[in-house]
């Protein structure tokens, strides 16, 4: 079980994370929704291990969390320049010399002898999806892991994930689509200001669609009707 307790963080003045409480069983997957800014990546950069101005504990089956524990997917994942993406793949078979990249591509289907550097944006997704199943970590946070992808690779991502969950991951999943959160999440959390503003179960799902709608409508209505 992964246990965030009362996480906070402030950037100068303002607060972007306000005394965050959650637990996360294995085999489970939590969805965080929200807009931009609501501190989605930070939470998850936290849980990374890759901010430590912070306040609150983590803890993974009752032991402080450690960075070996995660692996995270970055909403705009980051490559060496100049190397190719099967040199990038070489470099994770050093640390785990039992991952077969090469049947892997058979679905990802990407030109590994390619530099990276001419990857179009979905490629680069499917890359940085390839490094991280490299690794056996318990916990998997994928932050807007459908954007790039075209219909193909989306079903197969999905197929990927709900695979991870039957082996006891624990998966987070931060996205604006609540389509995609709906059909592979047990939970649905929504940020706003910082903290949790609501939590969606399975069996309330159905009302999220109505819920957005109101909490994120706006009077842009008005000068849309104008302009158009």
């Amino acid at each position: 079980m992964l246990k965030l307790n009362d996480i906070s963080i402030s950037f100068g003045e303002k607060q972007v994370l306000k005394n965050i409480s959650l637990e996360i069983q294995t085999s489970e997957i939590l969805g965080v929704l929200g807009n931009n800014g609501v501190g989605k990546t930070t939470l998850f950069e936290i849980i990374a291990q890759w901010k430590r101005d912070f306040s609150g504990e983590l803890f993974l089956n009752d032991k402080k969390l450690q960075r070996k524990d995660v692996v995270y997917l970055e909403a705009k994942p980051q490559f060496y320049s100049k190397i190719t993406g099967k040199e990038h793949l070489d470099l994770f078979k050093v640390k785990y010399p039992n991952f077969d990249y090469e049947e892997w591509n058979n679905v990802f289907q990407l030109p590994l002898n390619d530099l990276v550097d001419h990857y179009s944006t979905g490629m680069k997704k499917r890359l940085a999806l390839m490094m991280l199943l490299s690794s056996d970590s318990p916990i998997i946070l994928l932050d807007e892991p459908f954007i790039g992808l075209d219909v193909e690779a989306s079903l197969d991502l999905d197929k990927i994930i709900l695979s991870l969950k039957e082996k006891g991951k624990i998966i987070l999943i931060a996205s604006h689509t609540i389509s995609s959160l709906q059909k592979l999440c047990d939970r649905i959390y929504h940020f706003a200001g910082g903290e949790i503003a609501n939590v969606f179960h399975k069996d309330a799902f159905d009302t999220l669609d109505n819920y957005a709608e109101d909490f994120f409508k706006n009077d842009h209505q008005k000068t849309l009707d104008k302009l158009l």
